[in-house]
């Protein structure tokens, strides 16, 4: 009997399949690890360049926003610079702004397009004064600025373009900015009384000093003045170039104590100014100084009290000058004024020897000219008319007791002789400005420094 057989029949040994072997394996990793390879080559390869040029791009931004500011500190520095000479000056504000920019690394032609904004090449400015107001300085400046990796694409620079505005500020005033300054409580000769002297309830009451307009020389002063101005409650003042700051004035005198050791140093040889506008529409300005002499008075102080000082007697010659400049658009810029008047010797070398003003007890002479000539002031106790005929603009009124040189870089070369270096005085005095019609007044006030001199009553009567 044979054996029973399965179904299956046993497998060939030739055809069946067999497990791979080791090699093959191997084989296929291999290249699977060399396509892995190139796929991180590739992305490397386009992150790389892709940061590079972000790289690049940051790098000529970065340089392109640091030169912009550069551009800007040159129109800023160009509009400051130019804008002082303005509105007196246009092609001065616009040569001074091209000049300033180049002193910041620029060489620019100066120009502007149709627009008036646009300058006209690159690289370029344009300074022009706005149109809406003529004391704003209005600065465009355009650039290139080279680039690094952009020139790969052919951009080799790129235009930075910056604006800048500077507007010129007028002097603040100081004082009432009305058409006099200065007027005190005035007290005349023959003892009338004005308004503000005999009430303390009105101490700004008509001041006993005419208006300069109705009355040059004065008929009359104190209480039967005619159209009294309204006393201000003190008065204009200067003191000698001889004298103290202690006394009140830290201008005008040289040293800090009698001694004349201790050297002042917010001396001001060239004295202080003050400001007269005569507004636009009128034509006919005028500039008045009233007691421009001195007189030592008696008590209560008739006059403005002008009067020596300590061991500086009443025989030491006083002089005092009035200046009177055109600012010609331009309180900045002295070297630019021109000289309208100067009072020059008439108020030079003046002593209070003079006995023509009787019944002063001795002490209320003035006026006699130490250089021989005789007689009073003849403008004590009276308005001088500085100038006259005055057009619309702005002025400058110098009060100095220190002699300058009129003649030259706008009076600031003060000459170091004086007649008043051993002289220890004080003048007061005030101003008036006023003009011929218009809606608009006139205006008078300090400009930068002024001394004021308040003349308060002593309790003991000396």
């Amino acid at each position: 009997m044979k054996p029973a057989q399965s179904g299956v029949a046993p497998a060939d040994p030739n055809t069946a399949p067999r497990a791979p072997s080791s090699s093959t394996s191997r084989t296929s990793q291999e290249r699977r690890r060399r396509a892995s390879r190139g796929q991180v080559l590739v992305i490397f390869a386009g992150g790389l360049i892709a940061l590079l040029s972000f790289c690049a791009v940051v790098i000529d931004v970065s340089w392109y926003w640091a030169n912009t500011l550069r551009v800007q500190r040159t129109a800023d520095a160009a509009a400051l610079a130019g804008v002082v000479d303005l509105p007196g000056n246009v092609s001065g504000a616009e040569s001074i702004a091209v000049t300033a920019a180049g002193q910041n690394g620029y060489t620019l032609t100066n120009g502007c397009q149709a627009d008036g904004v646009t300058p006209s090449s690159t690289p370029g400015i344009c300074a022009v004064p706005d149109a809406a107001n003529d004391r704003q300085l209005d600065v465009t400046v355009s650039a290139p600025v080279n680039t690094f990796f952009m020139r790969l694409v052919g951009i080799n620079s790129i235009t930075a373009t910056r604006h800048s505005k500077a507007k010129y500020e007028l002097p603040v005033p100081m004082g009432s900015p009305l058409n006099y300054y200065g007027v005190g409580c005035f007290v005349s000769p023959s003892g009338t009384q004005p308004v503000c002297n005999t009430s303390p309830t009105t101490p700004n009451g008509a001041s006993g000093v005419p208006d300069a307009s109705v009355a040059n020389p004065s008929p009359a002063t104190g209480g039967s003045a005619p159209s009294q101005l309204n006393s201000q409650g003190f008065w204009g003042g200067v003191i000698t170039k001889g004298g103290h700051t202690e006394n009140g004035d830290a201008y005008g005198p040289a040293y800090d104590d009698y001694g004349g050791q201790t050297v002042n140093p917010s001396y001001l040889p060239a004295g202080v100014y003050y400001e007269v506008v005569i507004p636009t529409g009128d034509s006919n300005g005028s500039v008045y100084v009233f007691d421009p002499g001195f007189c030592a008075v008696q008590y209560p102080n008739y006059g403005t009290s002008d009067h020596w000082i300590g061991s500086s007697g009443a025989s030491y010659p006083v002089s005092t000058y009035y200046n009177l400049w055109n600012t010609n658009g331009n309180p900045y810029q002295p070297s630019q004024f021109t000289l309208v008047t100067a009072s020059g010797s008439l108020f030079e070398n003046e002593t209070g020897q003079d006995t023509a003003l009787s019944g002063s007890g001795g002490n209320g002479a003035c006026g006699t000219l130490a250089n021989g000539s005789t007689g009073p002031d003849v403008y004590h106790d009276k308005w001088w008319k500085v100038a006259t005929g005055l057009g619309p603009g702005t002025y400058y009124l110098q009060v100095t007791t220190t002699k300058v040189d009129t003649t030259t870089n706008g009076g600031q070369n003060v000459l170091n002789a004086s007649v008043n270096n051993t002289t220890n005085a004080e003048n007061m005095y005030s101003l008036e400005v006023t003009v011929g019609g218009g809606s608009v007044t006139p205006q008078v006030f300090g400009a930068g420094t002024l001394v004021a001199y308040n003349n308060l009553t002593n309790p003991n009567g000396g």
